[in-house]
């Protein structure tokens, strides 16, 4: 399973500085520069101890496919479900659903093509399903 970053976040700070601002009730810019240095420290704290990017950014997950209807993304919140492809093959996107968002289902009412182990005198498998988020 792999999760390939397309475009990287603008930011990564998990506060404004106009929000710690007005919680702090400063009003004037002489500590900007400084402030925003504490968000972002801050910010990179909590990203290393959670092992976890918080901003938003499009990623590509590409992941082997169980078989059933319904399949579990890594990354979350999903917003939106770009495309999913089978082989480099795009699947319909009528034929898919993201019923849950934030538990990171996708849910196929034809099954999705199982990528597992392949067996003696049995036709290839598909090797994984690549899903644009």
């Amino acid at each position: 399973m792999a999760i390939t970053v397309t475009v990287p976040p603008s930011t990564t700070k998990l506060s404004a500085l106009a929000d710690l601002k007005a919680i702090l009730g400063i009003t004037d810019r002489a500590n900007d520069t400084w402030l925003g240095s504490i968000i972002q420290r801050g910010s990179d704290v909590v990203a290393r101890f959670c092992n976890r990017v918080f901003a938003q950014r499009p990623v590509i997950e590409t992941l082997p496919a169980p078989g059933g209807q319904l399949l579990k993304l890594k990354v979350t919140p999903i917003l939106p479900l770009t495309s999913i492809a089978l082989d480099a093959e795009t699947v319909d996107s009528d034929t898919y659903t993201l019923t849950e968002p934030e538990a990171r289902i996708v849910f196929c009412e034809s099954y999705w093509a199982y990528t597992g182990h392949q067996y003696h005198d049995t036709p290839a498998l598909p090797t994984a399903i690549t899903c644009r988020i």
